[in-house]
C-alpha cells in the first residue's frame, strides 16, 4: 500500500507525560519506511474521523462521528458468536466522500463542503449532525469496505511536470443468505459518466446478483437512489441449505492489485476468494483465520482427544501457482498466529531506528528519544530526549567489555549533530543537579523509578548543519564511520575517526542523489575496506590511515612530510564492478569476508555476491532474501531473511565456510521473525548475545546458538567477585559489596540477587595470589577461597605490625617456630564459597562469615602457596626449595569483656624436607599430596619407582607398581600430568595411549604383604579407554589431563565438545569409583563409595569454564551441546533437513553432541537407517578399510544404559543394527564393546549378516601389545591369557622371553585383546545367554572366528572339569549301581535290596536337584533342549520305582519291568550326552541330532506309505478265512508291512482272496519303500553327514558352547568369581608362522566356499537360461498368433464398405500394423506395441459410421475363435507382464 496509517499506544507513563499526556499517537508511513504524518491523540480526539491531506502540508480535517458507528445494536443475530468479533466498523474515504459501515448499515457523508483550505488551517474540526449521514444500505451483514485500485491517470503539476495519479473505488462485501460474499463496487450516480469507464455502461446497468436472485430477500435493503452497486464477481448459489453464517472475513491486495480473501463460517469451515470470486470451499475446520501481504493463514482446529498438541498453522502463499487450500503448507513451530497482523505493516512502519545492548542495558533509539531497558531487572530504567532533534542512527563503536565504560556508542542525529561518546554524555547529564537519577552502572544499577532526562545540544560536539542522507553499515571494527550529507542539493561524504570528522568527498566516487547509494565498511585485523555502491556500480577501496600512512608512502614511493591531518587517510581503489543484478530497488546493505584481500561477499535484499577482489569478478547466490546480518566469528553469521516460495521468513544461521567454498546456501532456520524495515542484528561480545527485532512489539535477546558456551548476563569483570560456586544447575558469585548473584547455568540468566550480612567488609579483601599470575586460587578445583586483606606496608607499620620478611631473610632461615607465627603481618580469611540453599533462605538470615581467620607472614618476591586440608585441620605452605611446612590448627580461647572468644592460630607440625618439588613442576595445585595431607607420592630414584609415604609418620605405605608409572618410558613430570588423587586410598592414572584406571592402594598394600602367594589380587577398580586421546583434534590433551588443560576459545566448539565426550565416557565407566561420599573417618582411611546418578553425570557435562583469558576473563557455562546443533538434529529426525545440506564441519560437531539424558546423534537418528548409513559413510569413507576413520563417532550409552543399537533392538530394526555393526568393525578397543555387549546374544539369534565380519575385527591391540613382537610359550599352552587392559607388561615380557638354558625358542608373535568384555567370564549373568545362543544358532561360520574359538577354549576346560566331576563320574557310578541292582538284586531276597534302593534314591535325588537348579536358572528355555528331557526322565522314573517298592504299592511285576526298561533305556542313551564332553565325539553326537532333524519330512512320507500298504494288506487279509488270514488287526498289519520293508517276509501265506493283488502290493511295497525310500533316506543321511563332516570343527565348538551354557552352574560360585578377572579381556598370543598358516588354510577354505557358490550360481544361471528359451518360444507363438490376427482383420476389412473418410483413415494408418508387429520382436516393446495396435483398431471403429464396426465383429465368440484370440497362452513369471492378451467382456466393444 502507498501509505500505512497506524495508531501507536504509549504504555510508558514517563514518555506519556512528555508526549502531551497522550495515550495514543496517529502515524502515517510511506513505502520507503518514512514517517510522513504524526499526531498525538488526546481525549478530545475520541469520536472523530481524521482526514489528512498528505499532499497538502498534512492538513487534517476532523469530523465527528454523530451516528455512533460502533454501537452494539449493530450486531446481527445470525453471527452472534463472539462479541469481540461482532463489533465491526469500516471507514473508507474516496472522492471527498466518507463511507462508514458496521455489521449491518452502510452510510456515506459528502465532505466536499468542508474542504475549504482556510477553514482547515484555522480549525480543522467539523461538527456533523446525524442527519447529514445518508444510509444507503441496511438489514444485511456487511463484512468490509475496501479501497480498490481502478486505474492510473496522468496529470500536470503546477510546475508543468507530469505525474501519475491513481484512481480508486470503494467496494463493499455483503453476506448472502447461503454464507457467501457478494462484493460490489459503490458508484455515485450523480457523478457517473460512462465515457469515464471505457463504455462499460452495460455492465453498470445490470442488477447485482443479490438483487436479481434474491428480490424478496433484498426488499427494503437499498435505501438510496444516489448510488449503484456493481457486482465484482459472479456468485453461484450453494447447494447446501444449512444455516452456516460467516463469523470472520480477512482480505488483502497484492502488489498487482489482485484481491485475495478468506471467510470463516460458524461451523469452522472456510471459503477462499480470488479476484473477488469464490474459488475454493474446504470442509476442514479452523479456529481462526488471518492474512498478511503475501499469505493466507489458517489456524486448524485440533482434535479434542489429543492433549498438549501445539496449534497447527497452515499458510497459503498468494504468489504460488494457484490459490487452493490443498497447496497450503504447515508453518514451523516458532510461528505465532498473533503476530500475523504485524506482517502487513512491517515493511513500512519503523518505530525504532537502532538499538544496542551494552552490558545489560538495551539502548533503543526512537524518534527523538533513547530509552534504556535493563535486561537483568526486566524494566525500563531511563529515557533521554534530544530536544527538537530526531535521531538518525546509533552505532556501536567497538567490542564492549565490563571494564569499558565510555566511548561505546556513537550517536548521529538527522540534523548532522554527532555525539561521539553517548554514554559519557548521558552520565554527565545525570550528574547535573536538575537530574537526580543515579549514574548508569550497567548490570548492577538498582532503579527504584524511571527517570526522564532532556539532553540539550552540545557546542563541544561536532555539529554539522546538514541533513544526513546515509550512514555506513559497519562490519568488523566500528571506529571508522562514513556518513553522507545533503548540503544545498550537493553531496558531501565525511569520515568519522577518533572524534574527528574528515571530508572525503573528493577521495571516493562522486555520488548522485538521483540514484540509490550504499556505503559499507568492513575491517579485518588491521585492514579496512570501504565499499561504495552507485546504482549498479560497486567501488571497493582499501583505506590506509594514521599509522599505516608511512607504510603507504614506502609502497607508493611518494614522500611528503607536510601532510595535513585529513591527508593521512588514503583510499586505494582495488576493485570496480558492474553488478547488473543490483538496481535502484536492490541496495547493498551488508558484507563479510574471511580474507579481505581475496574475496568479499556483498549482500542486498535478494542475493549474495561473491566478489573476487584480485580478479575483479563476482558470482551470485540468488534468492536468499537477506535483510541484515551479524558475523559472530569466522565460522558463522546470523541473518534476518524475508520469506520466499520455498521457505518462511525468520532468523537464520549461515555457515561461512560452505558459503565461500561451495557458494551454496547452508542456512539453518532458528526462529520465526517478522522481518520489517529495521533488519538489524546487534552483537554484544561481552555476553555473546544477539539482539534483533522479532516483531514491532517484541525484541529478542538470545545467546550465540552455535556455541556450546553461555555467558552469564550482567556479570561484572572477574576481579569484582571474590567467591564462586557451580552447584545444582546454578552458578553463584559473591562480590565485594556482600551481594550474592545467582545465574542459571543453562540459560545464563540472572535469577536472584541477595544482599547478605557479613562480619567483614569484603571490599577490603582480594583473592590471594601466590606469585604473579598464579591461577591456583582462581580455579574450580580450589574448594575454598583464600582472601587477603588489601593493606599496604605503611598501613601495616602504622598498626604496629612487623614488616614483611625479605627474600634474603627467608634464605637465611632454616625453619619457622611458634614465635614467628605470633609476629604475623597479614590477615587471611578462608571463606566458604557458597551454599546450595542460599537462594531459598530469606535475606535477613543470609550471612558470610569466614571459616577461619588467622595471621601469617607474607614474603615479598617469593613464590608462596598456601593449601588447606578439607576439614581445616592442617595448612601446607610451599615456598622455594627446601621451604615446605605443614602446620596444624590450634584453638585459642580468650576472655574479652567477660566474653569467651575463640581464635585460631597455626603451629608448625612438621617441615617437609622430602617434599617432591620436581614432581610439582608447573602445576597450580597439589599433585602429590592427598586432600587430607596424610599421604604423599614420592619418586625413589634408586629403585626408579614411585611410592606412597605417610607424611605425618614419615613411613612408606606402599609402592606403585612400576608398569603404571614407569619413568623409563616417560619423564616423571610428564607422568604426574596424568596422575590424580581421588582420596587417601584411591588414585587415578592415565597411560600414554589414553588408558585410564583407578587403583586401590589398599589392594596394593595387601599384595605387598602376601607377595606372590595366594590368589591374584585385583588392583584396578575400573578402567576406561579415553577416546581421541592422541589425535589432532585434541592438542595438548596428553599433558595435564586432569587439571590445567589447554584453555580453549569460545569459538573452538568442536574441541570443547570432544572434551565433553571424553569426560562423559570416563565418568560413565568409572562412575562407581570416581565420585565418593564424605569419608567416615579420613584418618582411618574408610571411604564409602557411591554410584553416579544421572544428575551427577549431567553436572559433569554442564560445567563452568574458569580458564578464560588465564583465569582473568568472565566465567562461562560450558555445555556438551549447542542449541543450534540440537535444533539441527531435530530437523534431521523430522525429515525437514538432509545431511547433504550440511557442511562437514557442522556434521563433525553434530557427532560429538551429547544432549540431556546422554543422547547422541546416533541415539536421536536411530530410527532413520538412511541417515545413519550416510553418517557412517562420511565417518568411514573407505569401505575396504573401515579402520580409516575421518570422523570419530561416539557410541556410548545414555543415562538409561541404552546405546543407539538398543533403540534399534526395541524397534526390531535389524537393518540399522546391521549397518552399525558393519561400520563399528573399524573402531578400536573399548570404543563401543561394553555398550553393546548385552546385545550380542540378540545379534546371534537374529543372524545379523555383518556380525561375522564384526567378530573378525575384535582382535585389537594397544600400544603395549604392539611392542610385544617376540616371545615363546610353554609347551602345550594354548596362548590364551586373561589380563586387564593395563597389565604388567614388564613381567609379562619377561615371562615370554627365553632365558639362558631355556629349551623354548623365541619366535615372532602377535598379541591381541579380544574386545568382547564381560562375555568371557562365567560369573557374568550375560554369559549363559550368550553361550545358549551359540548353541542354538544355525550360522556355523561364527565358530570359524578366532574370537569365538578362543572364548570357548578359555572357558571349556573348567566347565569340562566340573561336568566330569559333578555329572559324569556320578552318572557312571549311578549306571553301574542300577545295572547291578536290576540284573542281580531285583527280584531276589538278597539283603542288598534296600541298601541298593537307598543308594539309587540318593543318586536320583542328586541328579534331580541339578535339574531343578537348571530350571530355576533357565526358566521355560529349559524345555527347548532334548537333553534336558533325558536328564529329568531318568531320575523321575527311578524315584517312582523306589517309591513303589518302598511303600509296597500294589503294581504288577510286568509293569515294574516296563518302567525299569524305560529308565534303563534313557540311562544308556544318556551316554550320548556325555560323549559331547569330549571334542572327538562332539560332532558325532551333533550328527545324530541333525540326521534325526533332517529326517522329519521323510519320516512323514514313509509313515503315510506304510499306513497305505498296511491298510491294503489288512483289507485283503480280512476277506480270508480266519486260519488263512496273514495279518490280524491294524497294528499287526503295520508290523507286517514294516517287516516287508526290512526284508522279513513269507510269500507263501498270502491267503486265497485277491492273491494276485497281494503279490502286486508286495512287489510295489518292496520296490517303493525298500528300494526308493530307504535309498532316499541314505541320501539324506549322507548329505547331512557331509555337511557335518565339513563343519566338524565348528560342530564340536558348538557342542562345547552348548556344554558351557548348560553346565556353567556346576562350577562352585567362589571359583567362578575368582578364576578370571572381572574387568579384563582375553589376551591371545599367536605365532606369526602359525597365524600365516592358519590364514592360508582359511583362504583355501574360503576359496572352496567361493567355488561352491560359483557352481550354484552357474546352475541357477543355466536354469534361468532354460526359462528364457521357453519364454522366447512362447513369444514366437504369440507373434505368430498376432500375425494371424492381423491377416484376419485385414481380410474382414476387405469385405467392409468404406466411405471416403474410412478410406482416408485406412490409408493414413495402413503402415501401422506392419510397423507395430515388426517392433514387437523386442520384449520391452511387446506390450506397448499391442496397445498401439489396439488404439489403431479403435480409430478404425470410430470412423465406421453406421456400417458394421470392427468392435462388433469381435463380439461374436465364433468370430473370435477364427481370429485366434481364444488360444490359451501359458502365463509364466517371465511372460505375464510382457505379452498377455486378455479377452474383452461382452458388454464392451474394445479390447482391454
Amino acid at each position: 500500500m502507498e501509505y500505512c496509517p497506524v495508531i501507536v499506544e504509549i504504555k510508558n507513563e514517563v514518555l506519556r507525560k512528555d508526549m502531551h499526556n497522550s495515550k495514543f499517537i496517529l502515524q502515517v508511513w510511506n513505502k520507503k519506511g518514512e514517517k510522513v504524518y504524526e499526531r498525538f491523540l488526546k481525549n478530545d480526539d475520541a469520536g472523530y474521523y481524521h482526514i489528512v491531506d498528505l499532499l497538502n502540508q498534512n492538513k487534517t480535517l476532523r469530523i465527528k462521528d454523530s451516528i455512533d458507528i460502533h454501537r452494539d445494536d449493530a450486531i446481527t443475530q445470525e453471527t452472534k458468536i463472539d462479541s469481540k468479533k461482532q463489533k465491526r466498523c469500516y471507514v473508507v474515504f474516496n472522492k471527498k466522500c466518507l463511507f462508514l459501515a458496521n455489521a449491518k448499515d452502510l452510510y456515506v457523508l459528502n465532505c466536499e463542503p468542508y474542504f475549504n483550505q482556510d477553514f482547515i488551517i484555522e480549525q480543522g474540526l467539523v461538527e456533523v449532525s446525524k442527519d447529514e449521514y445518508e444510509k444507503i444500505l441496511t438489514g444485511r451483514p456487511l463484512w468490509g469496505l475496501m479501497y480498490k485500485f481502478k486505474r492510473a491517470l496522468r496529470s500536470l503539476r503546477e510546475d508543468g511536470k507530469e505525474f501519475e495519479m491513481k484512481e480508486y473505488e470503494v467496494v463493499v462485501a455483503i453476506e448472502t443468505i447461503d454464507g457467501q460474499l457478494d462484493i460490489n463496487a459503490i458508484i455515485l450516480n450523480s457523478n457517473y459518466d460512462t465515457a469515464e469507464f471505457n463504455d462499460a455502461s452495460q455492465i453498470l446497468k445490470r442488477e447485482s446478483y443479490s438483487v436479481r436472485k434474491y428480490k424478496k430477500y433484498y426488499e427494503g435493503v437499498l435505501t438510496s437512489d444516489k448510488f449503484s452497486f456493481v457486482q465484482q464477481g459472479v456468485v453461484v448459489k450453494k447447494k447446501s441449505k444449512r444455516n452456516d453464517p460467516i463469523v470472520k472475513f480477512c482480505y488483502m491486495f497484492d502488489e498487482y492489485n489482485t484481491f485475495y480473501g478468506v471467510t470463516m463460517r460458524k461451523s469452522g469451515e472456510f471459503d477462499i476468494y480470488w479476484n473477488m470470486i469464490l474459488i475454493d470451499s474446504s470442509s476442514e475446520k479452523v479456529d481462526d483465520i488471518s492474512v498478511s501481504t503475501d499469505c493466507l493463514y489458517f489456524k486448524m482446529k485440533q482434535n479434542k482427544f489429543i492433549e498438549h498438541k501445539k496449534d497447527s498453522i497452515k499458510g497459503l502463499r498468494v504468489n504460488s501457482s494457484s490459490t487452493y487450500f490443498d497447496l497450503a503448507q504447515d508453518e514451523n513451530d516458532s510461528f505465532k498466529f498473533e503476530l500475523i497482523f504485524f506482517q502487513n505493516i512491517k515493511n513500512q512502519v519503523n518505530l525504532y531506528n537502532s538499538y544496542a545492548l551494552i552490558r545489560t542495558d538495551l539502548y533503543i533509539a526512537h524518534d527523538k528519544y533513547i530509552s534504556l531497558y535493563n535486561v537483568q531487572e526486566k524494566e525500563w530504567v531511563k529515557h533521554f530526549k534530544f530536544e527538537n532533534r530526531e535521531i538518525y542512527k546509533m552505532v556501536k563503536r567497538g567490542p564492549d567489555y565490563p571494564d569499558q565504560r565510555d566511548k561505546e556508542l556513537l550517536l548521529i542525529l538527522k540534523n548532522g549533530e554527532i555525539i561521539f561518546d553517548l554514554i559519557w554524555t548521558i552520565r554527565q547529564e545525570e550528574k547535573k543537579p536538575m537530574n537526580k537519577a543515579k549514574p548508569t552502572q550497567g548490570s548492577l544499577s538498582v532503579h527504584k523509578q524511571q527517570h526522564f532526562i532532556t539532553i540539550e545540544s552540545q557546542k563541544s560536539s561536532n555539529k554539522l548543519d546538514q541533513r544526513v542522507i546515509k550512514v555506513s553499515n559497519n562490519f568488523g571494527s566500528s571506529k571508522f564511520q562514513v556518513m553522507v550529507l545533503k548540503v544545498n542539493n550537493l553531496i558531501e561524504v565525511k569520515a568519522l575517526i577518533d572524534e574527528q570528522s574528515i571530508d572525503i568527498t573528493d577521495k571516493i566516487e562522486t555520488l548522485d542523489l538521483n540514484h540509490q547509494i550504499s556505503i559499507l565498511t568492513i575491517s579485518q585485523n588491521e585492514d579496512l575496506y570501504l565499499i561504495v555502491q552507485k546504482r549498479s556500480m560497486v567501488f571497493i577501496y582499501h583505506v590506509i590511515q594514521d599509522n599505516d600512512y608511512e607504510t603507504y608512502q614506502e609502497i607508493s614511493g611518494q614522500y611528503n612530510n607536510d601532510v595535513e591531518e585529513e591527508d593521512k587517510i588514503k583510499f586505494v581503489k582495488v576493485a570496480v564492478l558492474d553488478i547488473k543484478e543490483v538496481n535502484d530497488n536492490l541496495v547493498l546493505h551488508s558484507c563479510f569476508a574471511r580474507d579481505l584481500a581475496e574475496q568479499i561477499v556483498l549482500i542486498d535484499d535478494c542475493n549474495f555476491y561473491f566478489v573476487s577482489v584480485k580478479e575483479n569478478t563476482y558470482d551470485i547466490l540468488p534468492l536468499q532474501n537477506c535483510t541484515g546480518i551479524s558475523v559472530v566469528d569466522e565460522n558463522y553469521l546470523y541473518a534476518l531473511c524475508h520469506s520466499s516460495p520455498l521457505r518462511s521468513s525468520g532468523f537464520r544461521l549461515y555457515d561461512i565456510k560452505t558459503l565461500l567454498e561451495k557458494k551454496i546456501s547452508s542456512d539453518v532456520f532458528l526462529l520465526n521473525a517478522q522481518i520489517g524495515s529495521l533488519s538489524m542484528i546487534d552483537l554484544n561480545n561481552t555476553y555473546s548475545r544477539l539482539t534483533f527485532q522479532q516483531s514491532l512489539q517484541t525484541m529478542m535477546i538470545i545467546p550465540a546458538l552455535h556455541r556450546n558456551t553461555i555467558s552469564f548476563m550482567g556479570m561484572k569483570k572477574r576481579s569484582d567477585y571474590i567467591a564462586t560456586r557451580h552447584k545444582d544447575g546454578n552458578f553463584y558469585a559473591l562480590d565485594r559489596d556482600n551481594i550474592i548473584f545467582s545465574w542459571s547455568s543453562i540459560s545464563g540468566k540472572l535469577e536472584e540477587i541477595n544482599k547478605i550480612r557479613a562480619i567483614h567488609k569484603l571490599g577490603n579483601y582480594k583473592i590471594y595470589n601466590g606469585q604473579g599470575d598464579d591461577q591456583t586460587y582462581h580455579r574450580e578445583w580450589y574448594d575454598k577461597v583464600l582472601l587477603i586483606e588489601m593493606t599496604d606496608d605503611e598501613i601495616a607499620l602504622s598498626r604496629g605490625h612487623s614488616r614483611r620478611p625479605s627474600k634474603n631473610e627467608i634464605e637465611n632461615q632454616d625453619d619457622l617456630n611458634q614465635n614467628d607465627l605470633d609476629r604475623s603481618t597479614m590477615i587471611f580469611g578462608n571463606t566458604q564459597t557458597l551454599t546450595t540453599n542460599i537462594p531459598n533462605i530469606p535475606r535477613d538470615y543470609l550471612s558470610a562469615t569466614g571459616h577461619l581467620e588467622f595471621s601469617h607472614p607474607v614474603y615479598e618476591g617469593v613464590s608462596q602457596k598456601l593449601f588447606f586440608e578439607k576439614n581445616l585441620c592442617f595448612m601446607l605452605e610451599i615456598m622455594e626449595k627446601p621451604h615446605c611446612y605443614l602446620y596444624s590448627k590450634r584453638e585459642l580461647k580468650q576472655t574479652i569483656d567477660g566474653k569467651t572468644v575463640t581464635s585460631s592460630e597455626w603451629s608448625l607440625f612438621k617441615k617437609l624436607d622430602r617434599f617432591p618439588y620436581d614432581l610439582e613442576q608447573g602445576s597450580y595445585f597439589l599433585r602429590t599430596l592427598t586432600q587430607s595431607f596424610q599421604y604423599q607420592l614420592e619418586l625413589d630414584l634408586k629403585d626408579r619407582i614411585f611410592k606412597v609415604t605417610d607424611v605425618r609418620k614419615q613411613i612408606i605405605r606402599c609402592k606403585i607398581p612400576k608398569y603404571f608409572m614407569d619413568i623409563d618410558e616417560s619423564p616423571p613430570h610428564e607422568i604426574m600430568k596424568r596422575f590424580m588423587w581421588i582420596d587417601d586410598n584411591t588414585i587415578r592414572i592415565v597411560s600414554r595411549d589414553g588408558i585410564e584406571v583407578i587403583l586401590d592402594l589398599l589392594q596394593i598394600e595387601l599384595k605387598e604383604k602376601r607377595g606372590c602367594k595366594g590368589k591374584e589380587i585385583p588392583l584396578q577398580k575400573a578402567y576406561n579407554f579415553i577416546p581421541m586421546f592422541s589425535v589432532e583434534d585434541t592438542p595438548g590433551l596428553q599433558d595435564n589431563y586432569f587439571y590445567n588443560q589447554k584453555s580453549l576459545k569460545l569459538s573452538q566448539v568442536q574441541q570443547r565438545l570432544i572434551r565433553k565426550y571424553q569426560e562423559y565416557k570416563s565418568i560413565y565407566y568409572l562412575k562407581e569409583y570416581y565420585l565418593q561420599d564424605e569419608p567416615v573417618d579420613r584418618y582411618l582411611n574408610q571411604t564409602v563409595y557411591k554410584t553416579v546418578k544421572p544428575p551427577e553425570i549431567l553436572n559433569s557435562l554442564y560445567k563452568v569454564d574458569y580458564q578464560q583469558d588465564n583465569c582473568k576473563g568472565l566465567y562461562v557455562a560450558d555445555f556438551s551441546f549447542s542449541f543450534l546443533h540440537w535444533r539441527i538434529i531435530e530437523r534431521l529426525d523430522e525429515g525437514t533437513l538432509t545431511l547433504q545440506e550440511l557442511d562437514i564441519e557442522t556434521i563433525k560437531q553434530l557427532c560429538y553432541i551429547i544432549l540431556p539424558g546422554g543422547y547422541t546423534l546416533l541415539h536421536k537418528l536411530a530410527n532413520n537407517d538412511l541417515i545413519i548409513q550416510q553418517i557412517f559413510k562420511l565417518a568411514q569413507p573407505n569401505d575396504e578399510k573401515p579402520n580409516l576413520i575421518d570422523i570419530h563417532l561416539p557410541f556410548i550409552p545414555n543415562f538409561n544404559k541404552m546405546s543407539p543399537m538398543h533403540i534399534c533392538k526395541n524397534r526390531a530394526d535389524i537393518r540399522n543394527i546391521n549397518i552399525m555393526l558393519q561400520y563399528l568393525t573399524g573402531y578400536g578397543i573399548d570404543h563401543h564393546s561394553r555398550a553393546i555387549s548385552d546385545l550380542l546374544p540378540y545379534i546371534i539369534d537374529k543372524q545379523i549378516p555383518s556380525f561375522i565380519e564384526y567378530l573378525s575385527s575384535r582382535f585389537q591391540q594397544t600400544e603395549v601389545l604392539k611392542s610385544l613382537k617376540k616371545g615363546c610359550l610353554d609347551e602345550g599352552h594354548n596362548g590364551i591369557f586373561q589380563k586387564n587392559i593395563w597389565f604388567n607388561h614388564i613381567s609379562f615380557k619377561e615371562k615370554i622371553t627365553a632365558k639362558e638354558n631355556d629349551e623354548r625358542v623365541e619366535q615372532p608373535i602377535t598379541v591381541h585383546f579380544i574386545d568382547m568384555p564381560y562375555l568371557y567370564h562365567l560369573n557374568e549373568g550375560l554369559t549363559d545367554e550368550f553361550y545358549d545362543e551359540l548353541a542354538r544358532t544355525d550360522l556355523l561360520d561364527i565358530f570359524e572366528q578366532q574370537s569365538i574359538q578362543k572364548m570357548i577354549e578359555f572357558n571349556y576346560p573348567i566347565v569340562q572339569k566340573w561336568t566330569i566331576i559333578k555329572l559324569f563320574i556320578p552318572f557312571m557310578t549311578f549306571q553301574a549301581m542300577l545295572f547291578f541292582y536290576l540284573n542281580v538284586v531285583f527280584g531276589t531276597t538278597s539283603k542288598l535290596d534296600y541298601p541298593c534302593q537307598i543308594i539309587l534314591g540318593l543318586f536320583a535325588c542328586y541328579f534331580l536337584r541339578n535339574e531343578i537348579i537348571q530350571i530355576s536358572n533357565e526358566g521355560f528355555m529349559y524345555l527347548s533342549s532334548v537333553w534336558n528331557y533325558l536328564d529329568i526322565i531318568t531320575p523321575v522314573i527311578i524315584l517312582t520305582l523306589l517309591t513303589i517298592n518302598g511303600f509296597n504299592i500294589d503294581i504288577s511285576r510286568n509293569s515294574q519291568r516296563i518302567f525299569q526298561a524305560i529308565g534303563v533305556f534313557f540311562m544308556w542313551f544318556k551316554f550320548l550326552y556325555f560323549f559331547r564332553i569330549f571334542k572327538s565325539f562332539g560332532y558325532l553326537t551333533r550328527l545324530i541330532i541333525l540326521v534325526v532333524y533332517d529326517m522329519r519330512h521323510f519320516m512323514v512320507v514313509l509313515f503315510i506309505t506304510l499306513v497305505a500298504f498296511s491298510d491294503s494288506f489288512l483289507t485283503l487279509s480280512n476277506g480270508n478265512e480266519e486260519n488263512d488270514q496273514f495279518v490280524h488287526g491294524f497294528y499287526d498289519s503295520i508290523i507286517y508291512t514294516y517287516r516287508i520293508i526290512l526284508g522279513d517276509f513269507n510269500v507263501e501265506k498270502f491267503g486265497s482272496v485277491g492273491t494276485q493283488l497281494v503279490y502286486g502290493l508286495f512287489i510295489l511295497c518292496t520296490m517303493f519303500n525298500t528300494i526308493v525310500m530307504l535309498n532316499l533316506l541314505i541320501a539324506i543321511i549322507s548329505e547331512t553327514f557331509e555337511t557335518v563332516k565339513e563343519n566338524s570343527e565348528n560342530a564340536s565348538l558348538q557342542e562345547m558352547a552348548s556344554m558351557i551354557g548348560e553346565n556353567g552352574y556346576l562350577i562352585p560360585q567362589k571359583l567362578k568369581e575368582n578364576y578370571a578377572r572381572n574387568n579384563g579381556y582375553l589376551m591371545i598370543i599367536s605365532s606369526v608362522e602359525e597365524q600365516a598358516l592358519q590364514n592360508s588354510d582359511e583362504i583355501l577354505h574360503r576359496l572352496d566356499k567361493l567355488k561352491k557358490q560359483m557352481e550354484n550360481s552357474s546352475e541357477n544361471f543355466n536354469n534361468k537360461y532354460k526359462d528364457l528359451s521357453i519364454f522366447q518360444q512362447r513369444q514366437e507363438i504369440l507373434l505368430h498368433q498376432l500375425n494371424q490376427t492381423q491377416q484376419a482383420i485385414l481380410k474382414r476389412l476387405d469385405y467392409m464398405p468404406l466411405d471416403e473418410d474410412m478410406h482416408h483413415n485406412l490409408n493414413r494408418q495402413q503402415q501401422l500394423p506392419r510397423d507395430l508387429f515388426s517392433g514387437m520382436s523386442s520384449n520391452s516393446n511387446a506390450n506397448d506395441g499391442l496397445k498401439r495396435f489396439m488404439t489403431s483398431a479403435m480409430k478404425l471403429n470410430k470412423t465406421g459410421g453406421n456400417q458394421k464396426s470392427f468392435g462388433s465383429v469381435l463380439k461374436a465368440p465364433q468370430d473370435q475363435q477364427k481370429l485366434g484370440l481364444i488360444n490359451s497362452i501359458p502365463a509364466t513369471p517371465n511372460t505375464r507382464s510382457r505379452a498377455s492378451v486378455y479377452l474383452p467382456s461382452r458388454d464392451k466393444s474394445t479390447l482391454q
